[in-house]
């Protein structure tokens, strides 16, 4: 599990992870019309793996005592406890979640946006914007969730189609934009 030592495999490796997530969650509403409890222990399960990812990451890298890892571990480790023992009340906030999660998403992108510029990488402005769009998407979710116009199914399918847009977008600047992000940072 070396590849976890590399940020920017990292972040790869998230990306997939996230993108497969959308992908779940735009398409398997449609799937699973009457009883979505699949989808939620599919999620749940997708959560929980990338916690305990997170979690040896971080154990990894204990010298360099990076909390991010072990934060993020940690919170993905209870929201998948969360979706699987109380599923109900998770149907209730899952806007409110889906909208953190993507402030969060945004933050971390921003701390990341730091590191680019703190290495002179001359893309940095590109993952600004990219921030500053995510954390817009936050809002709109956030709205969306509170206006109790659209039904929950059609969130899923928005929170899907976000997600894959976002992260397939952040796996596009990993690729194409910042090739040789950690070697930089070596």
């Amino acid at each position: 599990m070396d590849f976890l030592k590399n940020s920017r495999l990292e972040k790869i490796l998230e990306s997939v992870v996230f993108i497969i997530s959308g992908l779940m969650l735009l398409i398997l509403p449609f799937v699973f019309k009457e009883d979505l409890t699949p989808l939620y222990f599919s999620l749940a399960s997708i959560i929980l793996v990338v916690g305990i990812l997170f979690l040896y990451a971080f154990f990894l890298r204990v010298k360099e005592f990076n909390k991010h890892f072990l934060y993020r571990g940690i919170l993905l480790i209870i929201l998948s406890m969360v979706i699987i023992f109380l599923t109900p009340q998770f149907k209730a906030i899952f806007p409110i979640i889906i909208a953190l999660f993507f402030f969060y998403e945004a933050v971390q992108h921003f701390s990341f946006t730091l590191q680019l510029k703190a290495i002179k990488d001359h893309h940095w402005e590109i993952d600004l914007g990219y921030s500053i769009f995510s954390s817009m998407v936050s809002l709109f979710f956030i709205i969306l969730g509170m206006t109790n116009i659209l039904s929950y199914d059609i969130l899923l399918v928005i929170a899907g189609a976000l997600t894959l847009i976002l992260h397939a977008t952040n796996l596009i600047l990993l690729i194409k934009v910042h090739p040789s992000f950690n070697d930089e940072l070596k």
